[in-house]
């Protein structure tokens, strides 16, 4: 269970659900994180636990699935540094430094990468697509497509390469003119 909470915790810092549909769970103190998957395995000579088929990850911080998880179990007393949901991956989650901004990410893989270079945190997400469907990130302002499309926990924010954006409004107001400045 501390390795399962470990990778909870390691992949997203806030809670929520998405937009489009239900709420996270009702979580009260010391709720525990749930795992449930048709199977899976732990092999001890590469420290990988692997969830596979139908994987849902219901945590206070998190709902996540996917079709398989592998968690890189770490040694005692070290951190989680790399995580790999694979196959339907759906992450719904509120940024960490905001709270109000939700956020529903759709892709084929994500890849949860931590490490420390030179007193340095680096922390990421990279979501990837497959067969010419990008990972997407809708939120309350519009939807995002990039491949690949990184979320920089450190950093707090989204990073995009090749990407396409469709906001939930229109850039002018009723009279016309541009409320942003582009």
């Amino acid at each position: 269970m501390k390795t399962i909470l470990i990778l909870l915790l390691a992949i997203c810092a806030g809670a929520s659900w998405s937009q489009t549909g239900s709420a996270l769970p009702k979580t009260a103190p010391g709720q525990k994180t749930e795992i449930w998957s048709k199977s899976g395995y732990y092999d001890n000579n590469t420290r990988e636990q692997v969830f596979l088929g139908n994987v849902r990850v219901v945590d206070p911080k998190i709902i996540l699935t996917c079709e398989q998880l592998t968690v890189n179990v770490p040694e005692t007393g070290q951190r989680l540094s790399r995580l790999t949901a694979e196959t339907n991956v759906v992450i719904d989650f509120v940024d960490e430094k905001s709270k109000d901004q939700k956020y529903h990410v759709t892709a084929a893989m994500a890849v949860y990468s931590y490490s420390v270079v030179n007193s340095v945190t680096n922390e990421t997400i990279t979501f990837t697509g497959l067969l010419g469907k990008p990972p997407l990130v809708d939120t309350a302002q519009g939807t995002i497509s990039s491949e690949p499309l990184v979320w920089d926990r450190a950093a707090g924010r989204f990073i995009f390469k090749d990407y396409h954006i469709q906001l939930n409004q229109s850039l002018t107001d009723t009279n016309g003119s541009s409320p942003l400045k582009l």
